[in-house]
């Protein structure tokens, strides 16, 4: 039977490291950790003599993607016990015990894994620094990996104490300090490959930043040169008495490249926001016709520059969808807006209808434009992934990924079909009302 401890005595296990003299190894960055803690699992699992195993989580959440790992632990451990303040349900996996911690207990302010036996004994403690409530990727720890003897002793009796367990201790003719080094240097095998995995990334990243930057660079230049470009011309044919239609055309291209500058601009810094979870989605019923007839009046005279027909076709005016109007039309004018620049002298059509078998709403925007090759389905909607034809070549990019990552962010999906020279059809799937 699963067994629950509520700890009420309050304690520190960074304090215990904290000190000049404690053989360790520090780190600050939480994919460090999750390497470190990753490789004492791994050790944990192999150990030939069971192993008293302590891991702290701070929230029992954060334990649920850890299952399978410590599933596997417990067959061979002593006891396994998991800290965490409980809010969820703990799960009843056999071999895992839980101690139960108040929010203002010390050792919720810590990421803790400590595994103590006679041929194996680490202890990773990393301190929290940022709180609960950051996101993952911006949280910061001061962290301290130790595999000395006495120290891992400590922290187990200590923890040991707070379950009311009797504390294991071995003294050093019981200690199998082959078997540890061989566990250590294979860690620290392991983390060098992986440290140098992640330098590799790290230039990579760099490089497709600088590369990003002068895709952006190019971006805007374009739309912005267009726009002076036209706004030249206007003052010329001003100038020269020009037949009011020529003047109406030229304003109608500056106002069409302000668009694309604006959706552009939009696209780069939603992006940012929709990865650090700080763009707020709002969900209501949205009525399809209104929204429609909005989106065609804004894209119609693009549309006639290109020699193109914009068609609105709804199964019904009062189809509805659930979803949030600002990001909805977002995501539709990027998408029309690469389909009337992809296709000349044909036609581009705005479609939604009832899915019925799923219960949603399918728009689909499609084109009769260039298409997009086989090769490239699998990765238009990756960010700055370049195109091999007019599509996406030249541009960074982010329009597509951040249509994507909005539409799942409703709780959508997005997906293309094409074919070389007959067009693309984008489907966005959405709740319906």
């Amino acid at each position: 039977m699963m067994r629950l401890q509520a700890l009420t005595e309050n304690t520190s296990l960074f304090e215990i490291v904290d000190h000049p003299t404690t053989p360790f190894l520090f780190t600050e960055h939480r994919t460090s950790l999750i390497s470190i803690s990753r490789e004492i699992e791994n050790c944990a699992m192999e150990t030939q003599t069971p192993a008293r195993v302590f891991a702290g989580f701070q929230k029992l959440s954060f334990f649920l993607p850890h299952i399978e790992r410590y599933r596997e632990i417990a067959q061979n451990a002593e006891s396994v016990w998991v800290f965490g303040v409980p809010d969820i349900t703990p799960p009843d996996i056999t071999g895992i015990e839980y101690a139960l911690l108040v929010p203002d207990h010390l050792l919720v302010q810590e990421w803790f894994l400590v595994v103590e036996s006679p041929e194996y004994f680490s202890a990773l403690v990393a301190k929290d620094l940022s709180g609960l409530d950051i996101p993952h990727s911006e949280r910061l720890f001061r962290g301290i990996w130790t595999f000395d003897a006495e120290l891992v002793n400590q922290m187990q009796r200590q923890l040991s104490h707070l379950l009311g367990l009797s504390p294991v201790s071995y003294a050093s003719q019981e200690r199998d300090y082959g078997s540890q080094m061989r566990h250590v240097s294979r860690i620290a095998k392991d983390l060098i490959q992986t440290l140098e995995k992640r330098n590799t990334q790290l230039i990579e990243a760099q490089q497709l930043h600088e590369q990003l930057l002068r895709m952006l660079v190019h971006d805007l230049r374009n739309p912005l040169s267009g726009i002076m470009g036209y706004v030249d011309l206007i003052e010329r044919a001003v100038q020269r008495g020009s037949d009011p239609s020529e003047i109406l055309e030229f304003v109608e291209r500056a106002r069409m490249g302000n668009a694309q500058l604006n959706i552009l601009i939009e696209n780069i810094l939603d992006l940012n926001r929709l990865q650090v979870g700080a763009f707020p989605v709002k969900k209501e019923v949205i009525t399809l016709g209104p929204l429609f007839e909005a989106i065609q009046h804004q894209f119609l005279g693009m549309a006639q520059l290109q020699d193109n027909t914009l068609q609105i076709v709804l199964v019904s005016p009062d189809l509805t969808v659930a979803a949030d109007r600002n990001i909805l039309t977002r995501v539709l004018s990027n998408l029309l807006s690469n389909a009337i620049r992809h296709t000349r002298q044909g036609e581009v059509r705005l479609e939604a209808k009832r899915d019925p078998r799923r219960g949603c709403t399918l728009i689909i925007v499609a084109d009769t434009g260039e298409g997009i090759s086989p090769t490239e389905l699998g990765r238009i909607f990756d960010p700055y992934y370049q195109g091999e034809n007019r599509r996406t070549k030249g541009a960074a990019g982010l329009g597509l990924t951040f249509c994507k990552q909005a539409v799942e962010a409703q709780g959508g999906v997005i997906w293309v079909e094409s074919k070389i020279g007959k067009g693309s059809a984008f489907h966005v799937r959405l709740p319906r009302v």
